[in-house]
Formats: C-alpha cells, sequence, structure tokens
C-alpha cells in the first residue's frame, strides 16, 4: 500500500474493531441481546448502540470509497490489485518489494485472536438474562 492506502486499511480494522466491541453491548429489541448487554446500564447501552449504528454508516463508506479506490486503480492507473489482494503479489512492479510471505504467522495470529473472541463472547461472557 501507498501511505494513503495504508492509513486506509488502519481505518477499516479499527471501524471494524468498534463494530465488534460495541455490539456485544446492545440489543436490536427483537432477538438478539449482546453477550454483555445485561452486564451494563442503560446509558452504556444507549451509547453503545448510538456508536454501533455510527460506526456502521461511517463504516460503509469507507468501504464504498475503498472499491471506488481500486477500481480506479484496476482500470485507470492499470494496477492489478484485485489479483495482488489474492496472491500476494504485484505483477508490475519494478522495485523488489517483500521478497517473503508469513501466511504461518497470519495463521497462527488468525488462530490466536479467533480463540480471544471465542472466550470472551462464550465462554467467560456474564450470564444471560432469558427475555422471551
Amino acid at each position: 500500500h501507498n501511505p494513503m492506502g495504508g492509513l486506509a486499511v488502519v481505518v477499516l480494522i479499527l471501524l471494524l474493531l468498534m463494530q465488534a466491541i460495541t455490539g456485544l453491548f446492545m440489543t436490536d429489541d427483537i432477538f438478539f441481546y449482546g453477550p454483555y448487554y445485561p452486564s451494563v446500564n442503560d446509558e452504556v447501552q444507549k451509547l453503545m448502540s448510538n456508536l454501533h449504528h455510527t460506526t456502521f454508516e461511517v463504516l460503509l463508506w469507507f468501504i464504498g470509497i475503498h472499491i471506488v479506490t481500486i477500481v480506479f486503480y484496476e482500470f485507470y492507473k492499470k494496477q492489478r490489485l484485485i489479483s495482488a489482494m489474492f496472491t500476494g503479489r504485484k505483477h508490475n512492479v519494478t522495485d523488489s518489494g517483500i521478497s517473503d510471505h508469513h501466511s504461518l504467522k497470519a495463521l497462527l495470529i488468525m488462530g490466536i485472536a479467533s480463540s480471544l473472541v471465542y472466550c470472551l463472547v462464550v465462554v467467560f461472557a456474564p450470564e444471560t438474562i432469558d427475555y422471551f
């Protein structure tokens, strides 16, 4: 990524993280209650709900900008970014760049992160209240 693309990736990841965290503390008032919803007061529940909905709107804008930028780079600048996203290799780069991939490290980090999320949401979640 160029510097702006790198910043966009960080912003997208932070928005997704915010979306996931705020979702733990809210409800849709019909079917779903987040695992930490009953453990906070009404004020925090409203705050998390507002943050969750606002973050979703901002996330949609950033996703749209991201897609438009990729299409611009594909067709106007003739840089094949879509295939590079899947292969990890940019085909029209003249400099050496990164010569080694870290797929095993990425899988390990993904497994650790998934395990932590599972523990927070399922194993160590507070007792739920049966609302129905």
